[in-house]
């Protein structure tokens, strides 16, 4: 079974959390909020932006006005469409596989780790202990499989500098 919810969340001002691919682009994402990071603009729906060092080069990668936050066979995922369009004529999105490690880095937060990109879609894999079961009720960023809980809401930038 598989549980979908929408958010449409406006969080205002917010740091970014930084990943890199393996050769030039820098991604500065945020959860369930808007990013600052990589210049890419004003808009405040923001939370994906891909941005090239030493150029002028900045793109958004992914929007929060439309966000999903999906729970499905074990796998917590939060998908950012309606990022700006590619070359081929996709839309860029982005794409947060969430997996439960209570001893994270960044006390219990994680990083964001860049994956891989196909068709203009960018994937990352964020080990957090905010992914794992909990029993947390009426929050912001989270959601719910029966009685599996995952709160999200606690990955919220919302002032500071990249990570």
């Amino acid at each position: 079974m598989c549980f979908s919810y929408h958010f449409f969340l406006s969080l205002g001002y917010t740091s970014a959390y930084l990943a890199k691919d393996e050769e030039e682009y820098y991604y500065y994402l945020n959860v369930c909020g808007r990013t600052n990071g990589g210049n890419c603009g004003n808009d405040e729906y923001i939370s994906t932006c891909q941005f090239k060092p030493g150029t002028h080069q900045h793109k958004v990668a992914g929007r929060f006005a439309n966000q999903i936050l999906r729970y499905a066979d074990g796998d917590l995922i939060l998908t950012y469409p309606g990022g700006d369009t590619c070359s081929s004529g996709f839309q860029r999105m982005t794409v947060i596989n969430f997996e439960c490690n209570q001893t994270a880095a960044n006390d219990g937060k994680g990083v964001p780790e860049y994956v891989g990109e196909t068709d203009c879609t960018y994937y990352f894999t964020w080990e957090t202990k905010y992914a794992c079961v909990g029993e947390k009720e009426g929050l912001p960023c989270r959601v719910a499989d029966k009685k599996k809980h995952h709160d999200l809401s606690r990955l919220i930038r919302h002032s500071g500098t990249a990570v």
